[in-house]
């Protein structure tokens, strides 16, 4: 950190309090709390982001002069099985608890907003470093652990062990124990904050994700720019692909094909053999062209393109790629319609990709699971579907840009954004450790 803004740090922190803003995992794909954090700085708060080492922080944060980073590479599992479940456990003890007192070495903290889960061991670390500097702490629920913990299992053996079950009630014990500890609790939807008051004696005020600025609507001359710059990225070689037509993905022409995009963290809880199914059956019924951008990184995200190239379909192009926010946002903001796979573990949590789709007024086809319709209403803003069979009629529908889709997107573009939810629902919660009124 430059001199200049170790001062500029250093003041807001005297001058208005400092925020730790905690994450065990990284930092940089945790967009919630980035906007936790920017919310805090324009209110003058220093703040420090303690988290994983990986992908950039947004633009916004990484210029804010009382914005600050504390990284910590994550943990290896060294040895197989449950010992090396516990193993990475302790060494994530170790250095999380470390880059805590690391980032409050040089000034207190007022308040330490962790995100959870993973709930383990992050809550009580967290807990022990507020209790050490008189600081209030806030937990943001963005859906249980022990459910995590169980779906990993499930998806991993086919089934629970008994070691299995053992590990998850241990796990929803110490959730329990650990939030009760804290002294106010955010949470992602209305159902979380319900099931959280009836299972775990907590209350939590419901702050339901938002999209910030930085999505927005972009004119014809930027939406061709960007998708030309995209195209470049995703489907460098379709010059020699008959389906573009000698055109590229930045085709202004009434024959250009619907352009449909998604984001994952390629993780287990999203299926996209679903959409690869769904795209199998689109492509033997129908020949309007359809152009698929999966954005994100993960460990199923190989799996998925090895079984794409195996198939041979002729109205359908689908690319993975990794884009840069600005280039995220851009694609968004160019498309006709968004499509998401998340399944919640707990069915109390919302995907924030739909958020950032409604935030350039992008519609949806969305995975049915309960408590989706806090953010997307059918018919509205955007479609549920069951299963790759209803997602294939429903991309036929969508296919071709029709009226159906335009009532869609103006239903989308109707959306509150974060900075109006936050000042509501979230300034009130974190207030109180700078001595702000409830």
């Amino acid at each position: 950190m430059a001199a200049e803004q170790q001062d500029a740090f250093a003041k807001a922190a005297a001058r208005n309090g400092h925020a730790l803003v905690v994450v065990a995992g990284d930092v940089g794909r945790s967009p919630r709390m980035q906007y936790h954090a920017l919310s805090l700085a324009e209110e003058g708060r220093a703040v420090t982001l303690v988290g994983y080492a990986g992908e950039r922080c947004i633009d916004a944060l990484v210029r804010h002069v009382c914005v600050r980073e504390v990284r910590i590479a994550e943990p290896l599992r060294r040895f197989p099985g449950f010992l090396g479940r516990v193993y990475r456990l302790l060494a994530l003890c170790f250095a999380l608890g470390r880059a805590l007192f690391k980032a409050r070495r040089d000034h207190r903290a007022s308040l330490v907003l962790c995100q959870t889960p993973p709930a383990l061991p992050a809550l009580f670390l967290c807990w022990l470093v507020a209790r050490r500097d008189g600081a209030h702490v806030v937990a943001d629920w963005h859906n249980l652990g022990h459910t995590v913990l169980a779906d990993a299992s499930l998806r991993r053996k086919g089934r629970l062990s008994f070691a299995d079950r053992v590990a998850v009630g241990i796990y929803d014990f110490l959730e329990r124990r650990s939030g009760r500890l804290l002294d106010r609790h955010l949470c992602v939807t209305h159902a979380l904050k319900a099931w959280l008051s009836r299972n775990y004696g907590i209350h939590a005020e419901a702050a339901h994700d938002r999209p910030p600025s930085m999505f927005t609507s972009l004119s014809e001359s930027e939406r061709l720019a960007a998708l030309a710059r995209i195209g470049s990225i995703a489907f460098p070689s379709s010059s020699n692909d008959p389906f573009w037509r000698g055109r590229s993905l930045a085709d202004a022409s009434k024959d250009r094909p619907t352009i449909i995009a998604s984001s994952t963290s390629w993780s287990a809880d999203e299926d996209f053999d679903v959409l690869l199914d769904a795209l199998i059956a689109y492509d033997k019924a129908h020949t309007q062209r359809l152009v698929v951008i999966v954005t994100g990184k993960g460990e199923l995200r190989r799996r998925f393109e090895e079984r794409y190239a195996t198939l041979n379909l002729r109205h359908v192009r689908v690319a993975t790629a990794w884009l840069s926010t600005k280039d995220y946002c851009c694609l968004l903001a160019c498309a006709d319609v968004g499509v998401s796979l998340h399944a919640s573990t707990s069915g109390l949590d919302l995907p924030m990709k739909v958020v950032d789709m409604f935030g350039v007024g992008l519609p949806v086809l969305q995975l049915a699971f309960p408590c989706v319709s806090e953010l997307v209403e059918d018919g509205v803003n955007g479609v549920l579907f069951e299963d790759a069979a209803s997602l294939a009629r429903e991309l036929a529908k969508v296919s071709g840009r029709g009226d159906a889709l335009q009532t869609l997107r103006a239903g989308a573009g109707l959306q509150e954004r974060w900075g109006g939810m936050w000042a509501r629902c979230v300034a009130p919660v974190v207030g109180p450790a700078f001595g702000s009124g409830e």
